[in-house]
């Protein structure tokens, strides 16, 4: 299978294409572009070349600015191409799906979301720590949405899958980031968001523009078509218990908004 660049790239002038080299490999002398380029031109292959195309235009149009204007405009762009990568090709697509967040950044979103039924941040909590203890929901509570826009998830691919967290050995929130490849400045508790997928929603393969400037972000390796797969933390990241903990691959998806009546109960919740 050709890479999306290898599709996209053909389409501009020689002059363009010397400029669109000349300008990732200058960014590759910094911290996101070392990651990002390699995923660009040689690992990503879902994102249609349409959209590839349109992203190496904003490329070429820096070509002699500074690296942050390249970034900023980069990150702009992708916004225009989110979930463009294609259905989960696996069948059928797994029934039950994962999504690990940060217990506060959850706790603010939501707020943010549904501050005209929570009003007050001690409300917000209190839902919370019924997901993660009684499990009791208002049927209100149980229509709004757990997201708002495509969110990142995991599963098991196996044909008998355990669940999307079964490969937890340690029950610690540093080693579910670790495998997710989750950002690691946000080391706040753990909140495993379990779904039974709806029918009607289908899971979508992420690209490099559903990560944006995100840096532990990789397309799967070639061969692995079905659906992403996380890219983990270096060991030198994890402490503790973790020190000579291996983190594992797995298999990630952009998973539409869904309800939380899909939500299995109780959340689990990890420090």
């Amino acid at each position: 299978m050709s890479t999306s660049y290898q599709r996209a790239i053909r389409q501009f002038s020689k002059t363009d294409r010397q400029q669109i080299g000349s300008t990732l490999l200058t960014w590759t002398a910094f911290e996101r572009g070392r990651i990002i380029v390699p995923n660009l031109q040689d690992l990503e292959r879902f994102l249609p070349g349409s959209r590839m195309h349109a992203l190496l235009g904003v490329v070429q149009a820096c070509y002699g600015l500074p690296t942050d204007e390249l970034e900023r405009r980069y990150q702009q762009e992708c916004f225009n191409h989110v979930g463009r990568g294609g259905m989960v090709r696996l069948n059928p697509q797994p029934t039950i799906v994962g999504r690990a967040v940060d217990r506060e950044e959850f706790i603010n979103w939501l707020l943010r979301k549904y501050k005209a039924y929570f009003y007050v941040r001690r409300n917000v909590i209190d839902f919370v720590m019924r997901l993660t203890g009684s499990g009791s929901l208002t049927e209100t509570e149980k229509k709004l949405l757990a997201s708002e826009y495509l969110a990142w998830a995991t599963f098991d691919a196996s044909v008998t899958s355990a669940g999307p967290f079964s490969f937890l050995v340690y029950n610690l929130a540093d080693e579910v980031r670790a495998c997710l490849g989750m950002n690691p400045r946000l080391r706040n508790r753990l909140l495993l968001l379990t779904f039974d997928r709806p029918r009607r929603v289908k899971l979508r393969r992420p690209t490099i523009t559903d990560a944006e400037l995100f840096v532990f972000f990789q397309p799967p390796p070639m061969g692995l078509d079905a659906h992403g797969q996380t890219r983990t933390w270096p060991r030198e990241f994890l402490t503790g218990k973790l020190l000579s903990y291996n983190p594992i691959p797995r298999p990630e998806a952009l998973m539409p908004p869904v309800a939380f009546k899909y939500l299995q109960l109780p959340v689990r919740e990890l420090i």
